[in-house]
């Protein structure tokens, strides 16, 4: 399988927020030759509507055509991938939002 990064919108909610949960919503379509688009709408913070930041993330899973006997399967797999990628932009965008706050103050 493999992963590209097809689309990344990063808002800056409340940079004074101090909470370093990560909340990952996401939905998925199946698209031709074996690929999967997965939309994610992530929220970094104490909770989705008090957050230091949001990003919402496309990412295209190509399958390579591999079969899955069950389609969980597949997610389970893009899912962990995507885990991985997702993380490290987290680090360094929260990074970059404290630099950026403590600058200023």
């Amino acid at each position: 399988m493999e992963l590209r990064l097809d689309g990344l919108n990063i808002t800056v909610e409340d940079p004074y927020v101090q909470e370093n949960d990560v909340f990952v919503d996401f939905e998925f379509d199946t698209l031709e030759g074996g690929e999967v688009k997965f939309y994610l709408k992530v929220y970094v913070g104490k909770e989705e509507y008090d957050c230091r930041f949001s990003m919402r993330i496309i990412y295209i899973v190509d399958t390579e055509n591999e079969i899955f006997d069950e389609e969980y399967i597949m997610v389970k797999k893009a899912v962990q991938m995507i885990s991985e990628s997702m993380i490290e932009i987290i680090i360094v965008l929260d990074s970059l939002i404290k630099r950026s706050q403590e600058r200023l103050n």
